[in-house]
């Protein structure tokens, strides 16, 4: 079963709107600081647009926290994330486990 990207998310009190679409086919991807937006390139795979999704959001990030990191910086974190998540199920699995929230009786 195939998720479907969400339109939003927030991000240290922040909502980023999440764009999938055609109109840029010269990028993969890209963050708009002051829309608050970023754009996925419906062309590119699922897999692709995961790893694109990761880039920009430690890119919007960068831009609330203001660490002025260095694009090769966010790629590498970027592409260690989501292969860390990838080949480690296990984490991900814990990880989404622990923020489940927990349901009332």
């Amino acid at each position: 079963m195939t998720m479907i990207l969400p339109s939003s998310v927030y991000l240290l009190g922040v909502r980023i709107n999440i764009v999938l679409t055609s109109d840029r086919p010269d990028v993969w991807g890209e963050w708009d600081s002051e829309t608050n937006t970023i754009i996925i390139n419906s062309s590119a795979s699922e897999e692709k647009q995961c790893v694109t999704l990761l880039h920009e959001l430690i890119h919007a990030m960068d831009d609330l926290l203001g660490m002025n990191l260095k694009h090769s910086s966010v790629y590498g974190v970027s592409q260690l994330l989501y292969v860390l998540l990838k080949d480690n199920p296990e984490i991900k699995e814990w990880i989404f486990e622990v923020l489940r929230p927990v349901e009332s009786t």
